[in-house]
């Protein structure tokens, strides 16, 4: 898997970055596999992912995502939250915008992903559509997903961190956005 995805950033930098064009793309699953490889061991050349959102930080996501009601909060700003959030050192709202994003983008989200994996022509030409309005659920989730993981890496709780980073790796590695 990890080899794959590997592959898959490489082949995509020579494809539309080397093939010049105009708009950079930060990729937030590509970001969480180098944060992976800090707070696990670095010499370590095939690092095993855990298999994704554990019980526990899903329980904690929807506890604090119940805290803070939906209603409140536009849908297409959830991950612009996370972001503010997570410069604020805020990790409970963190949480909350996370759960949300998950909760309203994340089935979209991921047959997005299905789609893109079955069809990576489908995927360039989106890649170069302004503003990535059709994988707008994508990017919502890879964004929520690596503000969770910076939040928890940023409070010394790497392990939680690390799984939050396998969700992103696994299940939205074809998000990519113009914010970094």
């Amino acid at each position: 898997m990890i080899k794959r995805t590997l592959g898959f950033f490489l082949f995509f930098w020579v494809m539309v970055i080397g093939a010049g064009q105009a708009t950079m793309f930060w990729r937030p699953a590509e970001a969480a596999m180098e944060r992976v490889y800090e707070i696990l061991d670095p010499e370590t050349p095939d690092i095993s992912l855990p298999g994704g959102l554990s019980e526990e930080i899903r329980a904690r996501l929807q506890k604090s995502g119940q805290a803070m009601p939906l209603g409140e909060y536009p849908s297409e700003n959830l991950s612009t939250l996370a972001w503010e959030a997570l410069k604020a050192r805020e990790v409970t709202k963190v949480e909350a915008a996370a759960f949300w994003c998950l909760e309203v983008y994340g089935e979209e989200a991921g047959k997005l992903q299905a789609e893109f994996d079955a069809d990576n022509n489908q995927y360039y030409t989106v890649l170069m559509t302004p503003g990535l309005t059709t994988m707008r659920p994508l990017v919502y989730a890879g964004e929520a997903l690596w503000a969770l993981g910076e939040a928890y890496r940023q409070a010394g709780r790497e392990e939680e961190a690390v799984i939050v980073y396998s969700e992103l790796i696994r299940n939205y590695y074809l998000s990519a956005t113009e914010r970094h």
